[in-house]
């Protein structure tokens, strides 16, 4: 069952199987319950990192100020591509993390190393909620001489130097506007119908390899 960015164990018809192969195979049955919810918690993390970096569906591009205010690896302002996603970045921290019961699984954003067990950041969380809702954002005097900082003067500009021709904010200028760019929504929405079969189908070709001592395929 699926709810919000959870995955729950409590799907139809595979809690009763578990209960009755517990009776007699207590470590394999376990074992293939964890092993098809960690399975289908990577499947939906798959799906959201590709609907982020793909660019969602129907999502508004990136303000052209935004497009101009990226650094690559070397601190270099460059500019973005119009083809590319407006939040490419976040896709790479999609991320699948288990409760402390194994009952559930969350698909959400945060950060962990390779091997390791997955984490969900709350900032990267926000970020990612403030998207999936948009958001109005005020400026504040902080954020408005940050801005500011980013100007230009008119030498660097004629020089040709990358992140030439930035501009503070207007005076005018009160709030910032985030459009809606939905992620968890539309994804949970895509893998819903699907997940039941998928985490039984997990369920049994796990379970099978712990009774036969198969290789994983």
């Amino acid at each position: 069952m699926t709810r919000g960015n959870l995955v729950e164990t409590k799907i139809v018809g595979l809690d009763e199987v578990v209960r009755n192969l517990s009776a007699k195979y207590p470590a394999q049955a376990e074992r293939a319950r964890l092993s098809a919810l960690k399975s289908t918690g990577y499947w939906i993390r798959t799906e959201l990192r590709n609907h982020v970096e793909y660019g969602g569906t129907g999502w508004p591009s990136l303000h052209p100020l935004s497009k101009s205010r990226r650094k690559n690896k070397l601190g270099e302002w460059r500019k973005i591509s119009s083809k590319r996603s407006p939040l490419e970045w976040l896709g790479k921290y999609a991320r699948y993390a288990m409760d402390a019961n194994g009952d559930a699984v969350t698909i959400d954003f945060g950060k962990s190393r390779k091997g390791q067990a997955g984490n969900i950041d709350r900032y990267l969380s926000a970020i990612a909620l403030k998207h999936e809702k948009g958001a109005k954002v005020a400026v504040t005097d902080k954020m408005r001489r940050k801005m500011a900082m980013t100007a230009m003067g008119r030498k660097r500009k004629r020089r040709g130097e990358p992140g030439a021709g930035y501009f503070p904010l207007k005076a005018s200028t009160e709030h910032l506007q985030i459009p809606k760019r939905p992620s968890i929504g539309p994804v949970f929405r895509k893998v819903k119908p699907k997940v039941a079969a998928y985490m039984r189908g997990k369920f049994w070709a796990a379970f099978n390899r712990y009774q036969t001592g198969a290789a994983k395929v």
